[in-house]
């Protein structure tokens, strides 16, 4: 018991001793600061070194910063099989970073965030409320205010994850309304269709031919919270789904999925499979066997969906082995 009060009363004496001396170091520091002579050239200089010559290395350390954190998320995502949410994770820090600040925010042209599916935030608009806002606005203010759109101006700000570079927002305009309306017409998606739609929104393929292809046709969508293939074929067979969408390894989990349980996919009648490398082909062939007339097709975040683009009478080779034809505009 006395070694136990001589080891307690040592460690508390070294923390004391410890404090002291850290409290009689700053009184010295603050009181030399202030005391004659005072070299202005010397503050100066450093603080030229400290701040504007350490702007590489802090540049430097906050793109790692970003990078690390990155593939640390996707890292530890992948072991529960939802890598593909580390682009939400993203977009959603990144608009709670954009939210104003103890009352200002940090982007001034910044008027709205509108926010869908989750409690709304401070300084936020929940869609619900903007659609009741919507129904005040008389039609002859609407037309007045799509006049003044011209398609350069930005509609839309997509995040990629780097594919081709460092990752960065996208800014697209308005002319992609125009680019979705000619693929579902090349498409012959309708109001009577319904598109199968398990590719996350925030990610440009399902942003562009779920979601805005739905706005501009009245398709219905069948949204699932992530990919599976079994879920999806039942999903399928259920909700009579017309149009299926993917890429190469989403139609290999349908293929393996539907060879294990069979069930009936008779009502899908085209879609996007975007093939035209050696490795897709036997796949592109055996989805089309099974799916019907599905088209390929090209495109990245950087430039949009279907830069390159099938059409329904594309022949099998055209369909496996390509991606399509350059589409207008």
């Amino acid at each position: 018991m006395r070694a136990l009060a001589l080891r307690l009363g040592e460690g508390t004496q070294n923390m004391l001793l410890y404090l002291g001396g850290l409290s009689q170091l700053g009184w010295q520091a603050l009181a030399q600061g202030v005391r004659p002579p005072y070299d202005l050239f010397s503050l100066l200089r450093q603080i030229d070194l400290v701040g504007v010559r350490s702007l590489g290395v802090i540049a430097v350390a906050a793109v790692f910063t970003g990078l690390v954190l990155a593939l640390q998320t996707a890292y530890a995502l992948a072991r529960f099989g939802a890598k593909a949410v580390s682009g939400m994770i993203v977009g959603l820090a990144m608009v709670r970073e954009l939210m104003p600040v103890a009352g200002a925010s940090r982007l001034p042209a910044l008027e709205r965030i509108v926010v869908l599916g989750e409690a709304p935030g401070p300084a936020t608009i929940p869609w619900a409320e903007l659609l009741e806002r919507s129904a005040t606005v008389d039609e002859a203010t609407r037309a007045a205010r799509a006049e003044t759109v011209e398609p350069e101006d930005l509609a839309f700000l997509m995040y990629t994850s780097g594919t081709t570079g460092l990752p960065k927002g996208v800014m697209h305009g308005h002319r992609m309304i125009r680019n979705v309306t000619d693929r579902a017409f090349r498409l012959a998606i309708t109001e009577q269709d319904v598109i199968m739609m398990y590719l996350p929104l925030f990610h440009l393929f399902a942003f562009s031919e779920g979601m805005l292809t739905s706005m501009v046709t009245g398709a219905r969508q069948v949204l699932t919270e992530t990919f599976h293939p079994d879920e999806s074929l039942a999903l399928i067979a259920r909700e009579r789904a017309t149009v299926l969408h993917g890429f190469d390894t989403h139609y290999k989990e349908l293929l393996d999925a539907h060879a294990r349980q069979p069930c009936d996919v008779a009502s899908v009648r085209t879609g996007i499979l975007a093939a035209g490398m050696a490795s897709s082909a036997s796949i592109a062939r055996r989805a089309r066997a099974l799916f019907g007339p599905l088209v390929s097709g090209y495109g990245m975040s950087e430039l949009g969906v279907g830069v390159a683009i099938g059409s329904l009478d594309s022949t099998e080779e055209q369909s496996c082995e390509a991606s399509g034809f350059p589409a207008p505009g």
